[in-house]
């Protein structure tokens, strides 16, 4: 029988003696994420609750394994100060999955004690290696406590495998079920002695412990493709939000043209000449302005159209007006600011790239209010329900 411990299971034992040991079937096992940002995974063992802290989301156990595992009692920090059984990393192992745990009849273990250095105690128990390590330590001159080093699961009898091993160690015994071995060698043995006398249970057991592996492997796999997904996802994500902003595609959401067709041929002067002027005869050159705004309306007509001026001294204009499409708004501005003033006009046309089909691309440092001022039309095509531009002249 080869090691029974999977590759992703701790079997370093410590031998701290502020930890206890715990050996048993998980049941209601559950994983969140705790305070620290750490993932917790709890099971209960024995009705006592005990969780392991972890840096990942995958949980080495579950319901209905038996584990085995070093913990300690730690209180919270903050809060109640509750305590609570935090299980060390380093110490758990998968003793047997959850297919065969029910039929698991018995441990062999091998337990050592620091007042008898050198020596090993291998036996054998029906229940829990720890709590048998408890129970021995309890006994009337045992100075120090037992702590299990190694146990194995077995379908079969624990106690047929107990003697066997007592057996092919009976030159190193010293005392009864106390051996001068190493850990190593004691291993060794129980698990040939395993073999010998139980062959098929002792393949079926590390062909359980195999699959358990390999859908470890898997799960891991599955874990860490669903975080690079997510993290794929972010990037995405990281760069659309890029994207969206870069001036180009602020420009093209946000920008706005103003075409300035004609300038005043004579310097505007907006307010009416003084008592003093008018006195003299003086008067201000008259002009006439003429702005048309286009945007993308929210229930109303899109071009708005704005006509105001001055004309033998006295303002003159027209309430704005609203038109669907530009060709209408642009006859209407010529026809009603030739009967104000046809000499000093100025002509200023302004509208958002939401009306056009394709902006055109515009290099420089743009904003969310950034406007391209030309002299000309644009050389760019209005969605058509909303007119076309007049040709260049």
């Amino acid at each position: 029988m080869t090691d029974s411990t999977p590759a992703w299971d701790f079997s370093k034992a410590r031998r701290n003696q502020k930890y206890k040991q715990k050996d048993g079937v998980a049941t209601g096992v559950s994983s969140r994420v705790a305070k620290s940002g750490n993932h917790a995974h709890s099971c209960t063992m024995g009705g006592e609750k005990f969780t392991l802290f972890s840096n990942e989301e995958f949980c080495p156990f579950s319901d209905g394994d038996r584990i085995a595992f070093d913990y300690e009692v730690k209180k919270l920090r903050t809060g109640s100060r509750m305590p609570y059984n935090s299980i060390v990393p380093d110490s758990l192992r998968l003793t047997v999955p959850a297919d065969l745990s029910e039929r698991v009849s018995g441990h062999v273990y091998i337990f050592s004690n620091k007042s008898m250095a050198g020596l090993l105690k291998i036996g054998f128990t029906n229940g829990d290696p720890a709590k048998r390590a408890v129970e021995l330590s309890g006994v009337t001159g045992v100075p120090t406590p037992f702590r299990v080093e190694w146990s194995m699961p077995v379908l079969g009898s624990a106690r047929a495998i107990e003697q066997r091993i007592h057996a092919v160690l009976s030159k190193q015994k010293h005392g009864k079920e106390f051996f001068r071995v190493t850990i190593g060698e004691a291993q060794s043995i129980a698990r040939r002695c395993y073999v010998e006398l139980y062959p098929e249970a002792a393949k079926k057991l590390e062909g359980s412990l195999t699959a358990a592996e390999l859908a470890a492997a898997e799960r891991r796999k599955q874990i860490a493709e669903k975080h690079a997904r997510r993290d794929q996802a972010k990037r995405d994500e990281a760069e659309r939000i890029a994207f969206e902003n870069s001036p180009a595609q602020i420009w093209k959401r946000h920008g706005s043209y103003e075409v300035r067709l004609r300038e005043f041929s004579i310097a505007r002067r907006p307010g009416r000449p003084g008592l003093f002027s008018k006195l003299l005869g003086h008067h201000f050159p008259d002009w006439v302005q003429i702005k048309i705004y286009g945007g993308k309306p929210s229930g109303d007509l899109p071009w708005k159209l704005d006509i105001h001026g001055l004309v033998a001294g006295r303002h003159v204009g027209r309430e704005r007006a609203s038109f669907q499409r530009l060709e209408d708004a642009l006859e209407t501005a010529k026809r009603e600011a030739d009967n104000f003033c046809r000499g000093n006009q100025e002509w200023v046309v302004r509208f958002s790239n939401e009306l056009v089909a394709e902006p055109v691309s515009y290099s420089a440092h743009v904003d969310r209010y950034t406007t391209m001022t030309l002299s000309v039309w644009p050389q760019v095509e209005l969605l058509p329900e909303y007119g076309a531009i007049p040709p260049r002249t």
